[in-house]
């Protein structure tokens, strides 16, 4: 076993992805199940993302996302891209796959209010014209840059 960055434990073998233009390839660390346990809070996105934390060290917290077959695609160009993006500030940080029985789970930083859209509609009464205009010009900057790496 070894220590990552984030000091979460991953296992040795990775998990290999092709690229869209099958020209490249690129790594995933697959996550060790057994490393985290569930927590009782209330999952996001109809149930799809639900709170873990570090067995290791119970303040670590994660989100698990459940992956179906249709999504294993959309992940990995996901994963290709968020992987160069892990120490951006306002992005998720991804840090791999796990499994258990016959279901993939995605492995990310938790995000304590949800995405954008929960947060949004949850908290709108806080927004005032001036963090929403910030906001706004935050999320076209984000989408011009995926819009270069693509």
């Amino acid at each position: 076993m070894k220590k990552s960055n984030d000091d979460v434990t991953e296992v040795e073998t990775t998990m290999k992805f092709k690229n869209e233009d099958n020209n490249n390839n690129s790594y995933v660390h697959q996550l060790e199940f057994i490393d985290y346990e569930k927590t009782d809070e209330k999952p996001h996105k109809n149930g799809r993302v639900t709170k873990w934390v570090s067995v290791k060290n119970k303040s670590e917290e994660f989100a698990f996302k459940i992956i179906s077959e249709e999504e294993k695609n959309m992940v990995q160009n996901q994963i290709r891209v968020l992987k160069e993006l892990h120490d951006w500030q306002n992005v998720i940080k991804i840090y791999g796959l796990t499994y258990k029985g016959n279901k993939w789970y995605l492995v990310s930083e938790w995000a304590k209010y949800g995405n954008l859209r929960e947060y949004y509609t949850n908290y709108k009464d806080r927004f005032n014209l001036r963090l929403k205009l910030r906001m706004s010009l935050d999320i076209a900057r984000g989408l011009n840059f995926l819009r270069t790496v693509e």
